[in-house]
């Protein structure tokens, strides 16, 4: 993420942050970037520190959010 944002002014605003979406593959629309990044802008001043976003990206996800993929075997 921090190769996308050039600034390096240790805010990732949202632009940059659907900038990064696309570079790195990550498929959606503008809204769905869009909805990820307001839940990630929890003081809603249009961006995220970059501290905060490294910390969102690492924790383990919600189990609601894990789904099983089926395993297919030979």
């Amino acid at each position: 993420m921090a190769d996308v944002v050039a600034d390096a002014d240790g805010r990732i605003s949202r632009a940059e942050f659907t900038q990064a979406m696309e570079t790195l593959g990550l498929r959606g629309t503008q809204a769905d970037a869009a909805a990820l990044f307001d839940s990630w802008d929890h003081d809603r001043s249009g961006s995220i520190e970059y501290k905060e976003l490294h910390t969102l990206l690492r924790r383990k996800p919600p189990r609601t959010l894990v789904r099983k993929v089926p395993t297919c075997h030979p």
